[in-house]
């Protein structure tokens, strides 16, 4: 005769066992929350149209935003070419790069800055 049982049920055979979860863990306490959206003032935001920024600001500044975002992603290329493929030349013509446009973004800032 064999011990698994006709059924296909195995929690016949298994005798009741105290489960250790429930006795030992520790008690988790409830935690009443209330309501966030009682005493929230209203607040009024203002409409931002184009026109809000004059037209030389706006193209000073993004014109410094992308000559500094091309001129850290070029060194940091340069610098990662050069150290992990040892292919300095290459690595300093895109380091110099990316520091010819940081001068380039720090000389338009410092030019819209004096006018």
């Amino acid at each position: 005769m064999s011990d698994d049982p006709v059924d296909g049920s195995i929690d016949r055979l298994e005798p009741d066992e105290p489960d250790p979860e429930a006795e030992y863990s520790p008690d988790i306490p409830s935690v009443s929350v209330p309501d966030a959206t009682e005493d929230i003032p209203s607040v009024s935001i203002p409409e931002i149209g184009d026109t809000d920024v004059p037209p030389r600001l706006a193209r000073a500044f993004w014109g410094a935003v992308v000559a500094v975002n091309i001129g850290l992603f070029a060194v940091s290329i340069g610098l990662m070419v050069g150290v992990f493929r040892g292919q300095w030349q290459l690595g300093a013509t895109a380091i110099t790069l990316g520091i010819v446009a940081l001068l380039s973004g720090y000389r338009r800032y410092r030019a819209y800055q004096n006018r």
